[in-house]
């Protein structure tokens, strides 16, 4: 009995010394390609997730070092694939011009860029843009190019 109980012991012992952990790491999803000027805590700001967030899923040795052109994969975006690229919305402009320009549907931006309320996005706001290597064909072919604000 003695034995049966040091045994049963000694297991809870190991498991609490040794906890059983999965780590898993973010194969894919989509990448922001970092732009001069960029920080992990602007980047982390505008995409809705935490610098922590950012070092982890990128492996990140030192989070003041961010060279431009690297690729960082974004978490909490794993549905998503393509490159995250930032647009600002302009003077006068509303989600729905902007999604005509960029030709995405104003529900899908709305959602990528959790607005709740379509009507209060503001001059200069950023909002996120999905590029894929489709987009540039599609983009010459089934859009009507117009002149932006100033062109």
């Amino acid at each position: 009995m003695k034995a049966r109980t040091r045994f049963y012991l000694l297991c809870i012992l190991a498991l609490v010394a040794f906890p059983f952990s999965s780590v898993t790491a973010q194969e894919s999803g989509p990448v922001y390609i970092v732009q001069p000027g960029d920080t992990l805590t602007a980047i982390a700001l505008i995409f809705g997730t935490t610098i922590e967030a950012l070092v982890v899923a990128n492996n990140i040795d030192d989070p003041s070092l961010l060279i431009p052109g690297m690729e960082l994969i974004i978490p909490g975006y794993e549905e998503i694939s393509g490159v995250l690229t930032i647009q600002e919305i302009g003077y006068g402009e509303t989600l729905s011009s902007f999604s005509f320009r960029y030709g995405v549907p104003s529900e899908s931006l709305a959602r990528l860029n959790r607005i709740i309320n379509p009507g209060r996005i503001y001059a200069g706001q950023p909002l996120i843009l999905v590029e894929t290597e489709s987009d540039i064909p599609a983009l010459f072919e089934n859009s009507l190019l117009l002149p932006r604000i100033g062109e």
